[in-house]
């Protein structure tokens, strides 16, 4: 199936959402320098320590956006039907990774207000 520009567009739309979702574009040096000074080295400096920290969030993301993304696609397809396409999936894993994201960057500023 050939793929149109606003489909591809869309997608292109839903993985920036999901990258400014999930990278936390926070301002840390005002209320947590002792969380970054806890988890980071102090060689470093202050912005790869917070560069650090944005895509660790990331990266501990992936695998439960990945699994609830297999479990999405697996219940909503039919026990005969095949998989749906790569960029279908994509959509799905961006929206739930999106929705995930915040609600982890909602706890997390309910815990660091």
């Amino acid at each position: 199936m050939r793929q149109t520009p606003g489909k591809i567009l869309a997608l292109l739309v839903l993985a920036t959402l999901y990258l400014l979702v999930n990278i936390d574009l926070t301002d840390y040096t005002h209320w947590a320098p002792e969380l970054l000074a806890e988890k980071f080295d102090q060689g470093k400096t202050w912005t790869s320590n917070i560069l650090l920290y944005r895509f660790t969030h990331l990266l501990q993301l992936i695998p439960l956006t990945g699994g609830a993304t297999f479990l999405a696609v697996s219940l909503m397809r039919d026990k005969k039907s095949d998989w749906p396409q790569w960029d279908q999936m994509l959509r799905i894993y961006f929206t739930i990774g999106i929705l995930l994201g915040l609600l982890f960057g909602l706890y997390y500023f309910s815990l660091h207000p």
